[in-house]
């Protein structure tokens, strides 16, 4: 059959119900069920459990619990009868009793962190087991050993460790990578404390679901977020703190602690003391470009217009491509396709069948300039190229975004026109470089929905600054970048080499860690086009 006969024309006024779902996938549930990638490192989690789970902003994170919360995940790579998932997200708030902002500051010690977060996470579990295991047969047994802590958990305040102890009378006892953590306060006269030993709190717990033939996965998520406006000393002790507590409770059979973190806040966790432990328990989030490509393709397949109109298309593209080489492989593909439906097929789509399919709706190439250089490049070419941070990770986060707002900026072009959707509705394919393309998008387009995402994620770059002297270097390292420009530091006024120089180079570690700078030269950096958005008026 003629592929001419296979494509049909596009109507532009589809496109403003067309969505690459939120940007937020983890609140999508829809979409996520519908275009779940399930990547080498999310393969590699499901194989093998890991205690950090790291990677950059967007980068999927989030998304991974809500996958195993509700069930997305291939049943035969997750034993969901077995499994029970206790997600602490509802701590992150700022009106929650337990986590009052007020009570952040950097005179807590470490060790104080350590414990709050060791009895917070207790909590969590004998809660768990008190209104979820009520009817289960080990129930009883728990319920002696538990009930003690279970009566003052409506008493306990996360970040005010020390007067909950003095209050409540209590001596808490808790052993972290070998080293006794804990409290003893100045009780009145005559009053003798009450004693929790939270490891043994712990091992109940353990023991509890060990009997009832459960492995609690218990993630914690969002933590990104909420200690963003505080210090970098507050972020750093408050991670440590958990990281710390985790530690203790990951040595327990049939409990798997699972803290999702951000690359760069997890660079701050100091393991020296237990690192050949924890090695092999860390998964960094990584999306290769075949993954990104066929994400891309699901999330267009989830919308319901482009899947009535043009899956047909991309099935014939798979068929020709079989002819080309791999025949057998792409049988055994269509095969799946009639079988499975096209998720299966989507996973093992290449690059040669996603590129064709994609060249269908978007431009054929885009020039951009690269090192003062103009270049043509491919769509996905240049979609990368551009969406690209210094360590070369591409956010699926970041993705979205662009194409939602590319739908949008291309259905209010076609809204301005002086004879709105004729020009695309009734478009027949034509061939471009023995592509066929129907041109519904434009460069043009293309080009304002990168500077949107540019624009928000300076905008992120800078809210992650705290002291007045980083943000005003920031403005100035903004005004360089924009212009595509090398960043030299004797060019940033306001540093005195010798008062600033502790506070330049934080600056610069932090502004490396996220992929926004790289040194190139001693002192001399360049920043990659994702970042190059002026982010300030010339007159502030």
């Amino acid at each position: 059959m003629r592929i001419r006969n296979k494509i049909k024309s596009f109507d532009p006024r589809e496109l403003q119900e067309i969505s690459f779902g939120l940007v937020e996938g983890e609140k999508d549930e829809h979409t996520l069920r519908k275009s779940l990638i399930t990547t080498k490192s999310i393969n590699d989690l499901l194989r093998s459990h890991r205690t950090f789970v790291v990677g950059p902003r967007g980068s999927g994170k989030s998304a991974i619990t809500n996958a195993y919360k509700n069930h997305l995940f291939p049943t035969d790579r997750v034993d969901y009868k077995r499994i029970h998932f206790i997600t602490i997200n509802s701590a992150f708030t700022y009106n929650n009793e337990y986590l009052s902002p007020a009570k952040f500051h950097d005179n807590l010690p470490v060790s104080s962190y350590v414990v709050s977060w060791a009895l917070y996470l207790a909590f969590t579990l004998v809660g768990d087991i008190f209104e979820q295991h009520k009817h289960s047969t080990a129930y009883q047994i728990a319920k002696k050993k538990l009930n003690r802590i279970k009566s003052i958990r409506n008493r306990f305040d996360l970040y005010n460790i020390k007067d909950f102890v003095n209050k409540m009378g209590l001596q808490l006892k808790f052993n972290v990578l070998g080293n006794n953590v804990g409290f003893s306060p100045k009780l009145p006269e005559n009053t003798l404390p009450i004693e929790i030993d939270l490891n043994d709190v712990f091992t109940a717990v353990n023991e509890f679901y060990m009997s009832s033939g459960l492995c609690v996965i218990l993630t914690i998520d969002r933590i990104d977020d909420f200690v963003a406006r505080e210090t970098q000393s507050v972020q750093q002790k408050y991670i440590q703190g958990l990281s710390d507590a985790i530690e203790e409770i990951g040595t327990l059979t049939n409990i798997q602690p699972m803290l999702c973190l951000r690359s760069d806040l997890f660079e701050r966790v100091d393991l020296a003391k237990s690192y050949d432990k924890v090695e092999d328990r860390v998964l960094e989030l990584r999306w290769t470009r075949e993954e990104l490509l066929r994400f891309i393709v699901r999330r267009l397949i989830a919308n319901k217009y482009i899947k009535d109109n043009f899956y047909p298309y991309l099935k014939l593209v798979l068929h020709q491509e079989s002819r080309r080489d791999h025949r057998s492989r792409f049988s055994a593909i269509l095969e799946d396709w009639r079988n499975r439906g096209e998720q299966r097929v989507t996973r093992n789509l290449d690059e040669r069948v996603v590129t064709r399919f994609l060249r269908l709706f978007f431009p054929v190439e885009i020039s951009i300039k690269i090192d003062d250089i103009d270049k043509s490049l491919s769509f996905t070419d240049w979609l990368f190229t551009c969406l690209a941070d210094h360590k070369g990770y591409i956010s699926p986060r970041v993705i979205v975004s662009f194409f939602n707002k590319l739908f949008s900026h291309q259905y209010e072009s076609y809204q301005g026109s002086v004879d709105p959707y004729q020009t695309v509705s009734f478009l027949e394919s034509s061939k471009v470089r023995g592509f066929e393309t129907l041109g519904v998008f434009t460069k043009e387009t293309c080009m304002k929905a990168l500077s949107d995402v540019q624009r928000v994620s300076v905008k992120m770059v800078h809210r992650t600054l705290k002291e007045p002297i980083l943000k005003k270097w920031f403005k100035s390292i903004n005004e360089v970048a924009a212009s595509g420009g090398v960043i030299r530091k004797r060019d940033i006024p306001f540093i005195d080499k010798i008062v600033h120089a502790r506070q330049w180079q934080e600056l610069v570690v932090h502004l490396e860690s996220i992929g926004y700078l790289k040194e190139v030269e001693n002192q001399v950096y360049t920043v990659p086009i994702l970042y190059q958005h002026s982010l300030f008026e010339r007159n502030e």
